[in-house]
Order: structure tokens, then sequence, then C-alpha cells
């Protein structure tokens, strides 16, 4: 049996909607190829769609994070690490840093909406390092 006979008994089965014009003209461009070939080419396709998902990464809980990262706070150069390491991270978004200066800088300060999540973290340490030297004066 042909793809092109496979077309024809399709048309018969199947009740008239609007997939089946679209299906029938995907298929003719197979009509003369046996339904094996066919079958075997569209084992081998590789379809985009068809990919793998990433697994998603588990959702950053702010809390978490601000907890994380006050422990880390008398330690300048771990805190710094680690707010690189935040730079990078897809599951880190505007609103936990925003969250993380809040916590750690200034609860009243909002930081502009425009920054970008890598001026964030640069402000963030900014931040940091001048209470640190305050602290320390």
């Amino acid at each position: 049996m042909k793809v092109s006979e496979l077309r024809g008994h399709l048309k018969k089965l199947v009740e008239v909607s609007e997939d089946l014009p679209k299906l029938d003209e995907a298929l003719a461009r197979f009509d003369d190829m046996s339904l094996m070939e066919f079958s075997k080419f569209v084992s081998n396709a590789t379809w985009p769609l068809a990919r793998k998902a990433k697994p998603k990464a588990p959702a950053l809980s702010e809390d978490d994070l601000v907890r994380r990262l006050k422990s880390l706070t008398s330690d300048g150069g771990r805190f710094d690490e680690e707010m690189d390491r935040l730079k990078a991270d897809t599951t880190c978004t505007k609103k936990h840093l925003q969250a993380v200066f809040n916590a750690l800088i200034d609860p009243e300060v909002q930081l502009p909406a425009k920054l970008t999540k890598p001026e964030m973290v640069e402000r963030i340490k900014r931040e940091r390092r001048r209470d640190a030297n305050f602290a320390s004066s």
C-alpha cells in the first residue's frame, strides 16, 4: 500500500473537518512511498517539537535566598561570589534581587525597574560593601 492509497482511505473514513485538508496536503508529498518507507522516514525524522524539554529547576524561594545571603554578609568574598553566581542563575529573578536588597540594604527603597539583573547584583554588592565600611569605621 502506498501513501496515496492511505490518503484515499482517510478521506472515506474521516468526517469532513478543518484538519483533513491540511493532513491530505502534508501526506501528498509522500504519495510515491510505500507505507513501510513512510514509516521508516517518520521514525528517523528529527522533529523540532519532539525535543525533550529541559527539566525545570526548582523554584527559588526569596526567603531561602535572603537567609543564605544574610549568613554570608560577614564574609565579603563569599557574598560576592554568591551574588555573581546569581547573575547567571535563571531561577533568580529581579523580584528575588529586590527582596534581597530590601532585606539586606534598605527595606524602604525600591531598585529602579530599568536596572538589568547584573546591574541589580552589582548595586547590592556595592551597597553591602559600603555598609560594611561604615560599620568598621
